[in-house]
């Protein structure tokens, strides 16, 4: 029965339909869900043009070897199952938040180093259950109520941007318990499981038994639910997406609009922005930053901050709401004191201190041909013209502003200074020093992600692109910068 519902489940992704081979990273912990997983996966191996590896996450919280290691060894063996151990890049915070995204980040990226289709984990029906009821008694939205999808790419600042598969979400934990005890197999029984330390243990253990001798269907009941809620939220998504198309620009949200908004799509398209920014409020928070926004913008300030926790900020700037990262005077001082870095064309620099890498890529004569491609303006790639600049060999520069710095903005008659520039183009003062910028050792040709100069205007054709990519999408805003600004906090 097992081996034909994750069967089932594997096609239904368009797996094992065909002769073609289909490779797959099995999240393998020992316990006893991915232990009965390895067992049907390699069963299936037997008819099926199947492989699989086994990767064990190691998170480094604890000081002796896990116990739970030699069975891990021997069922790889047993099963011919290659096993990678797959020890966390670097040292995790000791949450359960923290252990999971270090666990995702660590397994999706050996999955795609290795060329694997997907990442599967053994999550079970019970699973799904104790999930929604966690979320419930938190005060979740209707989000919370899907609890755990049987397919997700997860946000790639988590994890690789490959598939996860859960092909045993609508399987019970007894009857996964059924399998192992008719197969004889043994698993490793993780004490913390039974810890009232932790709520999802309570719920588990106390809280979802209770229910049931009461509600015996309770749980069929609460898996149907995630699937109806599944299917609403996909249409209310629909709607949210054509608002955000409309709000959302280069990281920031465009408060007059938002303000425009009803309070519902309010909460969502503030929900959306903070999980952008991996920021996780509840209810009661994001009310407070609506109300913020909203009583910003009755006192028309030209800027605000509203304190989020102890290193970020809600910023709201000529309009543009964004999150800032609080930072030292110091790292200000050394973002102005950097040497000009040297660009040839076509070529390719990065800044650790700027968090960027600019490239200079020199088109194919296709290409070139593509009007729509001229003089692009407010993007992270733009074409220009850089014949002349390259046939006399010239090194371009990459550096950030200095006192008395002017720009001859595109479509403008005369120069400006680059103050001025960054105030018209809407550019908070918290950004400026640390916007790159692009020059030929005398003039400012680019304002990355901002704007170009009028000396890249194409005539005839471009001849490159120019293109940013940051490696810290996080803006910064300093104490001085923090005083200058009215200030709120989360309540």
């Amino acid at each position: 029965m097992l081996h034909e519902i994750v069967l089932k489940n594997l096609q239904q992704e368009g797996l094992l339909v065909d002769q073609r081979q289909v490779h797959l990273v099995l999240a393998y912990s020992g316990g006893m869900d991915s232990t009965v997983l390895l067992h049907v996966l390699s069963t299936l191996q037997k008819n099926y043009n199947l492989k699989i590896t086994a990767a064990y996450f190691d998170h480094g919280w604890r000081e002796q070897p896990a116990e739970e290691l030699p069975l891990i060894h021997t069922h790889c063996k047993m099963m011919n199952i290659p096993l990678v151990m797959a020890p966390a890049s670097r040292q995790i915070p000791h949450t359960e938040t923290a252990a999971r995204e270090a666990r995702y980040y660590t397994l999706t990226h050996l999955t795609q180093d290795i060329k694997a289709q997907a990442l599967i984990t053994a999550h079970q029906a019970d699973d799904q259950i104790e999930t929604m009821l966690f979320r419930i008694f938190r005060g979740t939205g209707i989000d919370g109520l899907i609890g755990i999808q049987r397919k997700q790419v997860l946000h790639p600042d988590i994890a690789a941007p490959v598939s996860i598969l859960r092909p045993m979400l609508d399987i019970k934990r007894a009857d996964v318990k059924a399998y192992a005890k008719a197969n004889g197999l043994e698993y490793f029984n993780d004490p913390s499981n039974s810890s009232r330390r932790h709520q999802r243990n309570i719920i588990r253990n106390e809280v979802v038994p209770f229910i049931e001798e009461r509600f015996p269907q309770v749980k069929n009941t609460l898996y149907r639910l995630s699937h109806v809620t599944d299917g609403d939220l996909t249409i209310l998504n629909d709607k949210i997406d054509e608002i955000w198309a409309r709000i959302y620009r280069k990281e920031t949200l465009d408060s007059a609009l938002l303000n425009q908004l009803g309070r519902p799509y309010q909460r969502r398209v503030v929900k959306r922005f903070l999980l952008h920014h991996h920021l996780e409020f509840d209810f009661h928070h994001i009310e407070d930053i609506i109300d913020f926004v909203e009583g910003e913008n009755r006192k028309n300030l030209s800027s605000a901050l509203m304190s989020l926790n102890d290193k970020k900020f809600l910023s709201i700037y000529k309009g543009r709401i964004s999150v800032v990262q609080k930072t030292q005077k110091a790292t200000l001082e050394s973002l102005n004191q950097i040497e000009a870095l040297a660009l040839s064309i076509p070529g390719r620099v990065s800044s650790d201190t700027l968090g960027v890498t600019v490239e200079v890529i020199e088109l194919s004569e296709k290409e070139k041909a593509t009007p729509e491609l001229f003089n692009t303006q407010a993007s992270s790639e733009i074409y220009v013209d850089l014949s002349h600049y390259q046939a006399e060999g010239t090194a371009l520069q990459l550096r950030t502003r200095k006192p008395g710095d002017r720009i001859h903005p595109f479509g403008m008659a005369s120069s400006m200074r680059l103050k001025n520039y960054f105030i018209n183009r809407g550019v908070p003062r918290f950004e400026r020093d640390r916007t790159p910028l692009l020059t030929d050792g005398k003039n400012i040709l680019w304002v990355a992600g901002v704007g170009i100069s009028e000396s890249l205007r194409v005539e005839n054709y471009p001849t490159h692109r120019l293109k940013i990519v940051k490696h810290d999408p996080e803006k910064t805003v300093t104490e001085d910068e923090l005083a200058l600004a009215p200030t709120e906090s989360l309540k």
